[in-house]
């Protein structure tokens, strides 16, 4: 058989025509013709075998290579033109979102950047009037009835690079594009990293169809546009609004972003665009679930900016109506953890009165969040207002607060001091007033008004009055004055309410008196606790009298104090050495009297006589100061016998002790003697019974040998009787 040789180079060159398929069309050809009798050498069969493996490998990378330079081809076309200077602009594949219903299948959704959608917006910018705007539309939702569009929001995350800032999308000409000198910062374009006007930064939300700007070359110290262009980027999140309700269902939006690339003398634009979706679910969320138990509620008084009370207080006002609130309520609400959870809060007033959120205002109000504010203000009605707080979450809270009517039906006089210097300018809080309505309600400031007047209009020795509220007594205070420093005496005075407003006609009034005396004092007497126990405090008064007989004024006396210094700085606080280390007076200390009395306290020892003893001060000549000199370096002395049961019990106990072991050792000698006594009795009938035993021995054997004597003499008879 003929064989035939294959020329290779041939084949090789047909190979890499028709590439690696040429080995099926070859064996498709041997079929056709039949060519049954070629039969190749098994050596250069299987070299052009390995041959073709080897050029069909290569063959596939440059294929892969050719594919790869097309496409990056075809893309840099389809991007920007060919003399743009902002390329590779890319829009990452986003992240959705999602948002859960706060209450059962419908209502309003917990939304915020933690489950929001996201996207990061990426190019090369070689210029530095390159910019890039992002911006996002209405693509679908689950109905035609569902939520409008402008209820979702944009807002920038953060940036990819150093050198990218983000502002507010422009909207001068060319888009707010100006060259060299990008749209400047105002108060509502902000800087993610940047400073807005004033060097506020801003990081609020756009609605849909606005959007931020993307500025290549970022911005310098003047606010334009700076020369640090490169790689840009930013990421953006997209959520719902939170407390708004969302029909259940997916939300899809567009994001839109275009290119504007500078090319020195123009710009040229580019768009791409990404689907960001957002599904709304209809199972209520449960990871930030607010509890009861948790939740807190605090109303404090008056017209705070915030309330920052933890407590209560008090809250009343005019009825009037007013652009004032008599006070503030905040609702706050927390989870188990203790971190702000949003819930329902629904106000309820009855009553008198309205409340406020700073939205709405009624006697019904709902508000969803972690706290609210409620106002309260009067609608013209008095009494007491109640208003019903309750959350979702099972919270409820009850609050009051009064409305006092302006029209005085009852006014009280309380004497805050009952004795002050004579001849004095002003003495204030001498009187405290307290006005009420007809329901009993306290008239509080601005709701009347209150005068005072000596009632003997005639007096000499009282002066004006005038009375003010007085937010820490609550109370109207009033101050007096004396007439003159040698007019001495008791003084009655009338107080007049006014009503205010409607109610300027309506008029109470009641009286108090005061006493004006001096303050020098002419007696002083020490006075304590006759007795008391170890370790006890023990209370000790220091009543001064002035030359009247009144006591002496209500004010301050001792170190630094205006009526003058009491005890001598050298002898004061004697006592015995058992006192202690606690004294009820010092001279290195200031004491205030009232109605002539000062206070203090000491510790009384462990046992036995606690004697204090204080020098007044005072030369014998001194007429000024506290101490007169008609009482100038005079003792006062108290003392107090300390007792203590615990001890005298003890002792007691130990001595009843003591003689009851002394009677018991008295018995017991006694005892002793009575058996001694017994044993010689007993020795003594011992011995009587031995000798009795030996007498009664001896007879019974003289008896016997009496008895054998006769038996001696019987025998005999009877032996001769026998004979």
């Amino acid at each position: 058989m003929k064989h035939v040789k294959f020329h290779l180079p041939s084949f090789l060159r047909r190979v890499r025509i028709h590439g690696g398929e040429f080995d099926s069309s070859a064996r498709a050809m041997n079929r056709e013709k039949q060519v049954r009798l070629l039969q190749a050498e098994p050596r250069i069969v299987r070299g052009s075998t390995i041959e073709r493996k080897q050029m069909s490998t290569k063959t596939t990378f440059k294929r892969i290579a050719l594919v790869a330079v097309a496409a990056l081809g075809f893309g840099v076309l389809s991007v920007v033109p060919s003399n743009a200077t902002l390329s590779n602009v890319a829009i990452s594949t986003p992240t959705g979102g999602t948002a859960g219903f706060v209450t059962g299948t419908s209502g309003a959704v917990n939304s915020d950047t933690t489950t929001a959608a996201s996207f990061t917006v990426t190019a090369l910018a070689t210029s530095a009037q390159d910019t890039i705007t992002v911006r996002i539309y209405e693509n679908t939702k689950p109905s035609s009835t569902a939520l409008a569009a402008d209820k979702v929001k944009i807002s920038p995350r953060e940036t990819t690079t150093a050198n990218t800032f983000v502002v507010a999308a422009g909207t001068t000409a060319n888009g707010g594009l100006v060259p060299a000198t990008f749209n400047k910062f105002n108060s509502t374009n902000f800087g993610l990293a940047g400073r807005g006007a004033g060097g506020i930064n801003r990081y609020d939300s756009a609605t849909v169809g606005s959007g931020y700007d993307i500025v290549s070359g970022g911005v310098d110290s003047a606010l334009t546009r700076g020369t640090s262009y490169g790689n840009v980027g930013a990421t953006f999140n997209v959520n719902l609004e939170s407390g708004t309700a969302y029909t259940a269902g997916t939300y899809t939006y567009t994001v839109l972003v275009t290119a504007h690339s500078f090319t020195g003398s123009s710009w040229t634009t580019t768009t791409s665009q990404q689907i960001v979706s957002i599904v709304v679910s209809g199972v209520a969320e449960v990871v930030n679930t607010p509890a009861a138990a948790s939740a807190k509620a605090i109303i404090e008084a008056g017209n705070p900016a915030t309330v920052t009370s933890i407590t209560d207080s008090a809250t009343s006002g005019s009825f009037t109506v007013a652009t004032t609130p008599i006070g503030k309520i905040l609702v706050s609400n927390f989870n188990t953890a203790g971190s702000t959870a949003p819930d329902t809060i629904t106000a309820v007033m009855t009553g008198p009165g309205y409340i406020y959120d700073g939205t709405n205002n009624g006697r019904r109000l709902v508000v969803y969040g972690t706290s609210a504010t409620f106002s309260i203000f009067a609608d013209g009605t008095s009494g007491e207002g109640v208003i019903t707080i309750t959350t979702a979450a099972g919270a409820s809270f009850v609050k009051k607060a009064t409305f006092f009517d302006t029209k005085p039906a009852t006014a009280t006089a309380v004497v805050a001091k009952a004795f002050i210097k004579a001849g004095t300018t002003a003495v204030g809080d001498v009187f405290a007033i307290t006005v009420k309505d007809t329901l009993g309600n306290a008239i509080k400031d601005a709701g009347a008004v209150v005068t005072a007047a000596p009632t003997d209009t005639a007096t000499t020795v009282g002066g004006a009055a005038t009375c003010a509220w007085n937010v820490a007594g609550d109370a109207y205070h009033c101050s007096v004055a004396g007439k003159a420093a040698d007019k001495f005496g008791p003084v009655a005075y009338t107080f007049t309410a006014t009503g205010t407003g409607i109610n300027a006609a309506a008029k109470v009034t009641t009286s108090a008196t005061v006493t004006f005396s001096d303050n020098v004092a002419t007696k002083a007497v020490l006075a304590g606790p006759a007795t008391g126990t170890p370790g006890a405090t023990a209370e000790y008064t220091l009543t001064l009298t002035d030359k009247n007989g009144y006591a002496v004024a209500d004010q301050t006396y001792g170190k630094d104090g205006l009526g003058g210094a009491l005890f001598s700085a050298t002898a004061a606080d004697t006592v015995a050495s058992a006192w202690g280390t606690l004294t009820p007076f010092s001279a290195s200390e200031s004491y205030t009297s009232k109605s002539g009395v000062i206070t203090g306290k000491g510790v009384l020892p462990i046992a036995g006589v606690a004697s204090l003893s204080l020098t007044l001060i005072g030369d014998g000549i001194a007429t000024s100061g506290a101490i007169d000199k008609t009482i100038g370096k005079t003792k006062v002395t108290v003392s107090t016998e300390v007792s203590n049961p615990g001890v005298d019990a003890a002792t007691d106990a130990a001595n009843e002790a003591t003689d009851a072991a002394n009677a018991a050792t008295d018995a017991a000698l006694a005892a002793a003697e009575a058996a001694d006594a017994a044993t010689t009795a007993a020795q003594e009938a011992s011995d009587a019974v031995a000798a009795l035993s030996a007498s009664v021995t001896k007879l019974i054997e003289g008896l016997q040998a009496q008895i054998k004597s006769l038996a001696a003499v019987v025998a005999k008879i009877a032996k001769k009787v026998k004979a």
